[in-house]
């Protein structure tokens, strides 16, 4: 049973230890001056859909490679959207947020747009390392939340018989093994949902 301080450690742990910067890309720029059609074939060699784009010096937007044609970059150029930009130690689950309405993010490191993530970023394994941080808080919230609903077991009627079974025998097992667990530990995740949701 893990306890309350230890509940506390890992949920901050994995919501504010992974950070937009442990998944984000440097984000390639150009000058503003630059022929459009040349940043569109260089960008087309590098693989990349978006760059940004320097006036006098500083990264001032971005460009989508396949909007790029005659004229200079700066024609080109989308200003960053103030809810496009993250803060380099923004916790991951912001990130996800605003990935769910924008293909990309911009990360400003030292005052500065300098990285950028995409959709294609959150399969990197930081990000599965943080999504199994969370479902494994989540686990340990339904089963605190069980053992308070239902002391001494008595959600045992919750739940089929086969899946019941199949606990016991994984308790047997961790008990003959010496390992320390209760009959709620060997439920599965979604047997544990389904116990609160009944």
């Amino acid at each position: 049973m893990y306890s309350s301080s230890l509940h506390a450690r890992m949920k901050k742990l994995f919501t504010e230890g992974f950070t937009v910067l442990d998944i984000a890309e440097p984000l390639l720029s150009f000058d503003g001056d630059k022929p459009a059609n040349t940043v569109q074939k260089l960008m087309q060699e590098l693989c990349l859909n978006v760059a940004g784009i320097r006036i006098a010096g500083r990264v001032a937007g971005y460009v989508r490679r396949e909007q790029l044609a005659a004229g200079l970059c700066q024609e080109y150029l989308a200003p960053f959207a103030k809810d496009q930009v993250l803060n380099e130690s923004a916790p991951l689950s912001e990130l996800i947020e605003k990935l769910s309405a924008t293909d990309y993010c911009f990360v400003s490191i030292l005052g500065s747009v300098g990285a950028i993530v995409s959709r294609t970023d959150i399969e990197k394994p930081p990000v599965r390392m943080w999504l199994f941080g969370m479902i494994t808080i989540l686990e340990v919230f339904l089963v605190n939340a069980i053992e308070d609903e239902f002391p001494d077991n008595r959600w045992r009627d919750k739940v089929s018989p086969g899946r019941l079974q199949k606990a016991e025998a994984l308790l047997a097992e961790r008990q003959r093994r010496n390992q320390p667990a209760t009959l709620l530990d060997c439920l599965q995740f979604p047997d544990k949902l389904r116990i609160l949701i009944k």
